[in-house]
């Protein structure tokens, strides 16, 4: 009876650290309508709007999201695409300039900053405030370059106009699977010990 009861209780307690590990595809609703989106286990980015359509590469894997980040600071590897500037399509500058290198930024007050220049250096960074926030876990989404596009099960945290991507279910915080893997390790208990105290 105690082997099966610790069992559970260590099946439980995986349930539950596990559930925010494959939160990897972090996506935020910006204040002028653009969709930024971070994937931290493939180290890809997006940002998809009105005025700007560019994607990104980096080490992400310690990005861990949230409503707001702050005072986050990213190495961009790899920058392409373009912004409308004053009407025009400008596309980024082709090189990682040495005195304002590519990076994803979120200074104190969650605001991101994408830390480049466009259009031969002419002009400088894109700046917008998140307004909500989504997280989806890496087996259920797929990058597609540009927007990522994802599928199935997502979880949703919004600050504002934002909401999620995924069109599906919510997935069940840590602790949820944790005190469901409890219970289900309770029940099993009082199953057994009732036939117990029928035999």
């Amino acid at each position: 009876m105690k082997t099966i009861l610790s069992k559970s209780i260590l099946v439980a307690i995986a349930l539950g650290a596990s559930s925010s590990a494959y939160a990897t595809v972090h996506t935020y609703s910006l204040d002028n309508g653009t969709i930024l989106t971070v994937n931290s286990a493939t180290g890809q980015g997006s940002a998809v709007g009105r005025d700007i359509n560019a994607t990104f590469t980096g080490d992400f894997s310690g990005f861990t999201g949230g409503e707001s980040p702050s005072r986050i600071s990213i190495p961009i590897d790899n920058l392409q695409g373009t912004r409308v500037i004053n009407g025009r399509t400008i596309p980024a500058t082709p090189e990682n300039v040495a005195d304002h290198p590519y990076s994803l930024n979120f200074n104190r007050d969650g605001d991101l900053n994408l830390w480049a220049r466009w259009g031969g250096n002419r002009y400088g960074d894109y700046r917008a405030s998140p307004t909500g926030y989504t997280f989806t876990p890496a087996s259920s989404s797929t990058s597609s370059g540009g927007l990522s596009s994802t599928g199935g099960v997502s979880s949703t945290s919004t600050g504002g106009a934002g909401g999620s991507t995924g069109g599906g279910t919510d997935v069940p915080a840590p602790g949820a699977l944790l005190l469901f893997g409890l219970g289900a390790a309770g029940l099993a208990f009082g199953n057994r010990r009732r036939k117990q105290i029928q035999k």
